[in-house]
């Protein structure tokens, strides 16, 4: 009997952040500096002492920037945030996993889906929408408007606001009325995959129902 397919309960396409240039350019540059101080370090001559410390000051940055990156992502976790930003296919989706749904969000690269986040509904405190600090000084639309999730990290004790909360940013900050429209599209996707949100304290804000504890 064939294998029936695993279809999503819920799926939602997002905007993806068109970094992919940006983050190109900022691969080839580290790596072009990195090539150029291991020469500086294995050339027997010709290169001045300052040439050779700002060589090993540079490589100790590369190395302590990747350190804490597979320190607090992983291997995996870091190659999946490194190539999100040349993949134009992202998405949210929910699927069963075991007796309750998961939910994910990530992207399609190589033929296959990869994700940044995934969490149990039940994690999810809230869903808002908000914007950065050049709209708030400059006291207009400065585009960077965005769609956030705050989700009680694993280990945290059940209870809204708890300082482990953590934040996932859903899809590229904005202009306002775009925004409000991959809002309202997160909002719908989250109750289609049976996520409970009642109305905030402002027109931007869904959260889930407070946890009892008892």
């Amino acid at each position: 009997m064939a294998r029936e397919p695993d279809l999503p309960l819920a799926e939602l396409a997002l905007p993806p952040d068109n970094s992919a240039c940006g983050a190109g350019c900022a691969l080839v540059f580290v790596g072009a500096f990195v090539a150029l101080a291991i020469v500086n370090l294995t050339s027997g001559t010709g290169v001045p002492l300052v040439g050779h410390v700002a060589s090993v000051l540079w490589l100790a940055l590369v190395a302590l920037c990747v350190g804490l990156a597979l320190w607090s992502a992983g291997l995996r976790g870091t190659a999946v945030a490194c190539l999100g930003p040349f993949s134009k296919r992202h998405f949210a989706d929910a699927r069963r996993a075991g007796d309750a749904p998961l939910l994910g969000f990530g992207y399609e690269l190589f033929g296959r889906r990869w994700y940044f986040l995934r969490l149990r509904p039940e994690l999810l405190v809230s869903v808002t929408m908000n914007t950065g600090q050049a709209t708030a000084l400059a006291g207009r639309d400065m585009r960077d408007w965005s769609v956030v999730l705050r989700y009680r990290a694993a280990r945290a004790v059940p209870n809204e606001g708890h300082a482990l909360d953590e934040v996932y940013v859903v899809g590229p900050a904005r202009e306002r009325a775009r925004t409000a429209e991959l809002f309202a599209s997160v909002v719908a996707f989250l109750r289609a995959a049976g996520v409970e949100l009642l109305p905030g304290t402002s027109e931007t804000e869904f959260r889930t129902p407070p946890v009892d504890t008892n």
